[in-house]
């Protein structure tokens, strides 16, 4: 939600969820971006399932695209203006299962790998943005640059104590300079930050309550 919340991109323009899932950022993307034609590629046949009838039922289904493919053997006829991702993202051996250690983990170096791939699906002004660990800051600093892109934003996630725990980033090949903020999901006492509702309003079903604020008379 928070990712596709914060995407920007050319409109209209050719836009790839990049490890679809159930397809929900490549949605949040065609309703942001009315004119723009969106793909999804997901490699699990269940989940890939599940993304193309979720496309079917959509109200922009005549510009959705659903691809039953490996990203890193996707090969596309035109490069996207805007890849979204949302990696697998522990990066440990503590799997249980093959679809679990497919859907969910990543060594640093299939890291690499999957970031380079979607960066080399981008046209010459495209924009890739993902999400990843705290703990990946690093790693992704170290492959945007064996890569010659450049951060764009840097957006730290962070949770009702204040830590940061996701950080979505925007990068492309374009020398612009760094813009870093902070996106607080919920407040101290539990519940959703007026940023975040701001951000995600248009996307909820139901609309979110903001906390209500007692000022002095």
């Amino acid at each position: 939600m928070v990712l596709g919340a914060l995407v920007h991109g050319q409109d209209p323009g050719r836009i790839l969820d990049a490890g679809a899932g159930s397809g929900v950022l490549g949605l949040m993307a065609a309703q942001k971006f009315p004119l723009s034609s969106v793909d999804f590629v997901e490699i699990d046949e269940k989940a890939f399932l599940e993304c193309r009838d979720n496309l079917r039922k959509s109200p922009f289904h005549q510009r959705l695209k659903a691809i039953h493919s490996n990203l890193l053997d996707f090969q596309p006829k035109e490069l996207y203006t805007t890849v979204i991702t949302n990696p697998p993202y522990y990066t440990s051996d503590n799997f249980s299962t093959s679809r679990n250690r497919r859907e969910k983990h990543l060594s640093t170096k299939e890291l690499h790998t999957w970031i380079t791939h979607c960066s080399q699906l981008l046209a010459p002004l495209g924009t890739l943005w993902f999400i990843v660990p705290t703990s990946s800051k690093g790693a992704i600093e170290e492959i945007t640059e064996r890569l010659k892109m450049f951060i764009h934003r840097e957006i730290h996630v962070q949770n009702q104590q204040g830590l940061t725990v996701r950080i979505v980033m925007e990068i492309s090949q374009l020398p612009f300079a760094k813009e870093s903020s902070i996106l607080k999901l919920r407040n101290a006492d539990g519940s959703y930050s007026d940023e975040y509702i701001d951000l995600t309003t248009e996307f909820h079903g139901i609309p979110l309550q903001k906390q209500l604020k007692l000022h002095e008379t």
